[in-house]
Formats: structure tokens, sequence, C-alpha cells
């Protein structure tokens, strides 16, 4: 197995779609309360609102062969930077993928003149919070929605 890495920026978006959608049915199935809105959350909505931002986009797509299989983007506006999305299929999970996308997202939003950083966490995903901290990212406000 060897693993490459595309980088890119919106122009590379339509590749990830399959790994997108992946995401959003993970996070509905865990979702303690709004599996609603990431049954909602289609790839074609979240790309034209991330085109409308004004926002620099970096996108790093892993690749075993010519099979995308995980990725992560990577926002900065007004110098803060957000790990936007992540994601890797499971079958790789546990092969350092992860982490080499976490480093190259890292970089790049340190590189481009990010100030701090912030990533947020789904509620029923917590099993994800001991990979970030390992890039010393911890809780710092818990929000909260009302639900109709």
């Amino acid at each position: 197995m060897e693993i490459n890495y595309v980088s890119g920026g919106m122009e590379i978006i339509d590749a990830i779609e399959e790994l997108w959608n992946m995401q959003c049915d993970y996070h509905e199935e865990k979702s303690l309360y709004f599996k609603d809105k990431f049954k909602n959350l289609t790839f074609e909505y979240r790309k034209n609102a991330m085109m409308r931002d004004d926002k620099d986009v970096n996108i790093i797509i892993a690749q075993d062969g010519h099979m995308s299989i995980g990725y992560v983007i990577s926002t900065i506006k007004n110098g803060t930077g957000e790990l936007f999305s992540l994601y890797l299929k499971p079958h790789y999970r546990g092969l350092n993928i992860g982490e080499k996308l976490m480093e190259a997202s890292l970089t790049w939003m340190e590189n481009s003149g990010a100030e701090k950083i912030e990533l947020g966490v789904a509620v029923g995903n917590e099993v994800v919070l001991d990979f970030y901290r390992k890039f010393d990212f911890y809780p710092y406000v818990i929000m909260m929605e009302r639900k109709k």
C-alpha cells in the first residue's frame, strides 16, 4: 500500500464528494440530538457555502492508488485557521494517515499566517478527542443549540 497526498484548493473539492457523504452518514449515525442536521448537510450545500465565504481553503486528499481514502479541509479567515473537516475511511485508520493529514493541514495554516487554529467536534464523536489532543487541541467551550 502506497499512500499519496494531493493538495489544492476548491478546484479539487469534487474529488472528496463520496468521502464527505460517508462522513455525514457517520455523524448522522453518531449524533445524539441532531441527526436531521447531518442528513441535510449535503455536499453541494457545503461546497457552495465554502465558495461564497471569504476564506482561504486548503484541501489535502489521501489516495491509495487512484482511490481517495481520506481528506482534510482547512480554512483561514481573518487570522483564524479552522480544521474544517477531516475524514478517513475506517479501514485506513490507525495507519498514521490521519496524523499525516493533520500535520500537513496545521503546517499549511501556520505557514499561511493563522494566528490561532480551531476545530469543532460533533457531539457523539468524542472518540476523536484523544486524536486531537496529540496535536495540542483541548476543549475550550461547549456550544449548545436549542432543538426545535
